[in-house]
């Protein structure tokens, strides 16, 4: 983020030495933070098991409501917090969700069926509409509150502590494990680069699938099998 606000004025200081209005950038020299992999430090992600076993430990509707929609839906913390007990939207055999994301970006997000059964539930307790995820007094669940929850139960679940954004980056990485499309994963993630979206994939770390096996297998065969 720093990388690229530094990136964005020292910019607009060269359209200004363009149009004539300065003679030198000022942000030219200024130091910038080394970015991309082993530069930056990764949220830790988990094996897609430990995400449901921290769904079968929720210990109230709420934290469950908070499990299921970080993890099953791929959601930033703060777009799940955000979304209420009636907002599911219906359009023929879909039913989605409008979640506004960074930038104000407003995207629609389908439901899979676990999903709807936690509204349903939710339901099915008497509430209509308000917060779908409830803080200890009532309200809507806060920022620092969801992130007690996932660090809490994964101390007690799991023996590590993790936090909320690392059901975000489970999600991501089992649907690469499960062959789905690097386009559908990132339009899944609401990214806008490809390269985005492989930052969230903790399998490209990983030797099994590696394409170098697929190139021995290659070679193997050009040699008869030998």
């Amino acid at each position: 983020t720093v990388a690229r606000a530094i990136s964005a004025v020292s910019s607009f200081y060269e359209y200004a030495i363009d149009v004539g209005v300065l003679e030198v950038n000022p942000a030219q020299r200024v130091k910038r933070p080394r970015t991309g992999e082993g530069h930056v430090v990764e949220t830790p992600g988990m094996p897609w098991a430990d995400v449901l076993r921290l769904v079968d430990a929720a210990r109230n509707i709420d934290e469950r409501a908070l499990l299921v929609v970080l993890g099953y839906m791929g959601l930033r913390v703060s777009e799940a917090l955000s979304l209420d007990v009636d907002s599911v939207q219906v359009e023929g055999e879909h039913s989605f969700v409008v979640v506004v994301g960074k930038g104000g970006t407003v995207d629609r997000c389908p439901l899979i069926a676990e999903v709807l059964e936690v509204f349903a539930d939710v339901r099915a307790t008497g509430r209509t509409s308000g917060p779908l995820i409830r803080g200890a007094h009532g309200g809507r669940m806060i920022r620092p509150a969801a992130a007690t929850v996932v660090r809490s139960l994964s101390r007690s679940v799991l023996g590590v502590e993790v936090g909320p954004h690392s059901l975000r980056v489970a999600a991501c990485t089992e649907l690469f494990r499960r062959g789905v499309p690097l386009h559908l994963v990132q339009a899944f993630m609401r990214h806008k680069s490809p390269e985005q979206t492989q930052g969230y994939n903790r399998r490209r770390q990983l030797f099994e699938g590696h394409a170098a096996y697929a190139l021995g297998r290659t070679v193997t065969a050009a040699m008869g099998g030998k």
